[in-house]
């Protein structure tokens, strides 16, 4: 058999191998948490229906801090869907979404994310998903203007 052809199906079944292990991960989490998270749906709503998209964010931060110090997928999924549920209903703030980079923006971006996670005391990739959700709001914010 040719080298290339053995190069080919090699990289084929390491594809099918990760692309299996993924899918069977994703079920197995959704299987043992899934409820957990589908339980948590509405929060936000409720929560930011008499506040400002500042208070959503301060509650957020507020529940990524009391979470465990090694917050998990899990929690920050939770997190997450609490803000983007909860700016989506709260009163706008002026100047908000002023110097928020554009997620397109990868320089920018990252630098912005890394500062908004010190200003709020967010550490590591998981936690400053957080500020990737305001980026996001502000994104769509702005395309509806």
């Amino acid at each position: 058999m040719p080298v290339a052809r053995k190069t080919l199906l090699i990289v084929a079944a390491v594809i099918f191998v990760v692309t299996g292990g993924t899918a069977l991960a994703y079920h197995i989490w959704w299987q043992t948490k899934g409820a957990e998270v589908v339980s948590t749906l509405g929060e936000g709503s409720r929560f930011g229906t008499d506040k400002d998209v500042q208070a959503c964010v301060t509650e957020a931060v507020l529940r990524v801090k009391r979470s465990s110090s090694l917050i998990g997928f899990t929690d920050q999924i939770k997190n997450e869907l609490f803000l983007d549920e909860c700016l989506k209903v709260a009163a706008p703030v002026t100047g908000f979404c002023v110097g928020v980079p554009s997620k397109s923006d990868a320089a920018t971006s990252a630098a912005w994310r890394e500062q908004m996670g010190g200003k709020y005391g967010l550490e590591g990739t998981l936690r400053q998903g957080l500020v990737t959700e305001i980026q996001g709001f502000c994104e769509a914010n702005a395309s509806q203007h």
